[in-house]
């Protein structure tokens, strides 16, 4: 994966949705998501768990979606991202890698 090429979830509390998308050669395609409420001026949990070619999603703790993708199946970076117009902050971040599995 390189600056073309990602995947991204993105929280919007304008549109009340959480979205995973694909970014293949520096274009956006959403391949997942639903509405969720995500409040402004609040706290909240986003979480991604990616292992093999499965996304699944959640927001304060509670299950969203889940998405198979196999477009990019190598290990990658991570990065935290947020609009020029919008407030983020981040507090207890974890990444964690998970258990090594055959299927890597």
């Amino acid at each position: 994966m390189n600056a073309d090429n990602y995947y991204v979830v993105s929280a919007s509390a304008l549109e009340e949705r959480i979205d995973l998308f694909r970014v293949l050669a520096g274009k956006m395609e959403r391949i997942g998501g639903t509405e969720a409420e995500v409040a402004l001026n609040h706290w909240h949990k986003l979480g991604l768990v990616a292992q093999g070619d499965q996304f699944t999603v959640s927001l304060d703790n509670k299950w969203l979606f889940t998405v198979w993708d196999r477009t990019f199946l190598t290990d990658g970076r991570i990065g935290l991202w947020t609009a020029e117009d919008n407030v983020t902050r981040f507090d207890q971040l974890e990444i964690r890698a998970l258990p090594w599995s055959e299927e890597r």
